[in-house]
């Protein structure tokens, strides 16, 4: 077997036009595995070596071409030009490669219409989710997306509202933010706990309800509190459920929206 090796290498030219060369019949070293051959041998390999999908299922090669659509729409994804996609597909004409981006698109907007939209009081948005879409796409501006929701203020204007989006009108978010939300929530409320505790243990008096900090705090904890439990009870736009409450979340309404107690 060694020194079959150098022989057929030495048969095999320096640049060959196939990754996969025939190991039978090919005597000059250039003709590629037939198309049956290739996809048995690596069916045997996938079987070998235990490779499968995100289903679990052992990768079919017979589907090899879903490998491209992957790739393909994974440097999509990541922001490469269209004709650098379409030299490195080897496609002849930029209308192949588009397929691709079509493909991205779709997929993308038919997620995002999935997701019922609430404003920062808790109701559903009245602006047409594929209106929406198109706003957010057309214009591709990094300050539309936030971590917790959308911003819906028209491109010309300029926000006011500095950091304040759980009380600005211009707020969207959904249930595919809710983890987010939860956690600001979570973090919201353990702020003002200790703030109004560094607040008594410096000045001997508990913090008043009156006072400006404490005031925002509350209502952009309160905001969080409509909105979580809004979504905990909001349908998908196909009629499926939405987002999954938090442990106890239901039981204890009181706990996400109620007053804090006075310590």
């Amino acid at each position: 077997m060694g020194a079959a090796v150098p022989r057929r290498t030495r048969r095999t030219r320096q640049d060959p036009e196939y990754l996969f060369l025939a190991a039978l019949m090919n005597r000059n070293g250039d003709r590629p595995y037939s198309g049956n051959t290739l996809r048995n041998l690596l069916t045997d390999l996938a079987v070998r070596l235990d490779v499968r999908d995100s289903t679990g299922a052992l990768v079919d090669f017979n589907r090899t071409h879903r490998f491209r659509h992957t790739v393909a729409t994974r440097l999509l994804n990541t922001g490469v030009p269209l004709h650098v996609l379409q030299r490195y597909l080897g496609h002849l004409t930029p209308t192949m490669s588009m397929t691709y981006a079509q493909t991205l698109q779709s997929t993308a907007e038919a997620e995002f219409l999935r997701f019922r939209k609430i404003t920062a009081d808790g109701r559903e948005l009245e602006v047409d989710s594929r209106d929406l879409y198109d706003m957010l796409e057309l214009d591709r501006r990094t300050d539309r997306i936030l971590p917790n929701g959308y911003c819906l203020l028209p491109p010309r204007q300029v926000c006011g509202k500095g950091n304040a989006c759980l009380t600005c009108d211009k707020f969207a978010t959904d249930a595919t933010f809710l983890p987010e939300l939860q956690t600001q929530l979570a973090r919201t409320t353990q702020l003002i706990t200790e703030r109004r505790a560094t607040f008594e243990a410096r000045t001997g008096h508990p913090m008043g309800e009156d006072n400006i900090w404490l005031a925002g705090r509350h209502q952009e904890r309160d905001a969080l509190g409509r909105i979580i439990l809004t979504l905990g009870h909001t349908r998908l736009a196909d009629g499926t459920a939405g987002a999954i409450r938090g442990a106890g979340v239901e039981a204890r309404t009181e706990a996400i929206t109620g007053k804090e107690d006075n310590h």
